[in-house]
């Protein structure tokens, strides 16, 4: 959603883990302790297009109402 701080699903991440799109400042605060606290860890991301692909038609079926 993007009314959200972090967004997270499995589209575009290796298998295992989870990809997580921050949103807001705020996210990006949660997600920087999270990682200093050990609870989470930061990789690249292999399919960064696919990512970007799927969230503009997300974008577009949320401004349609759908």
């Amino acid at each position: 959603s993007m009314d959200c701080d972090i967004s997270c699903g499995g589209i575009g991440a290796s298998r295992g883990y989870t990809t997580a799109l921050i949103r807001t400042k705020l996210g990006l605060q949660l997600v920087n302790k999270a990682r200093s606290a050990g609870y989470i860890t930061e990789g690249d991301l292999p399919n960064m297009k696919l990512v970007r692909k799927i969230a503009k038609i997300k974008v577009k079926k949320q401004k349609r109402g759908n």
